[in-house]
């Protein structure tokens, strides 16, 4: 069960199979494997305004968007918006370190939380996951690239 600042299960609201099936890292799944993900998660509702994740902590859960809004931020500099669909936490099961950034709900929404365990037997059962996760994160590093560009480029007009 997530402890993560407090976050504990839910009852769902939301039919789990629909929403896994409209999540890129799960479309090439059958329903019995998404059955099988949906008995060993967590459900979990967050409030506005609620840090879901806190940068610097251990964490060993991967969460699963499946309604609302979060922000993922370093202190008061914004990385990136999250909605439904998205998942977050997946840096620190991969490197075994600790979270390296926060996320806060920006609305009130709904995670699938996953342990760590589950994410790894699935990814061994399933690779297709593993290859969908990775094409999520390569993406989001090219988003963090062209930020960093964009920082240097503006720090870099305004010297000249």
């Amino acid at each position: 069960m997530p402890t993560e600042k407090g976050i504990t299960p839910q009852p769902q609201t939301l039919n789990p199979l629909e929403l896994l099936k409209a999540i890129a890292i799960f479309r090439e799944l059958e329903t019995a494997d998404l059955e099988q993900i949906v008995a060993g998660a967590n459900w979990v509702r967050c409030p506005a305004g609620k840090i879901i994740i806190q940068e610097g902590e251990i964490g060993h859960w991967l969460y699963l968007l499946l309604s609302g809004r979060v922000q993922v931020h370093l202190g008061d500099l914004q990385l990136t918006e999250l909605a439904p669909g998205a998942f977050f936490g997946e840096i620190s099961l991969f490197d075994a370190q600790p979270r390296s950034a926060t996320v806060t709900a920006l609305e009130d929404c709904e995670c699938l939380v996953i342990s760590e365990q589950q994410i790894f037997q699935l990814i061994c059962a399933q690779p297709v996951v593993a290859i969908a996760m990775i094409k999520v994160l390569a993406e989001r590093v090219r988003e963090l690239n062209r930020l960093f560009l964009s920082a240097e480029e503006i720090a870099f007009s305004r010297r000249s």
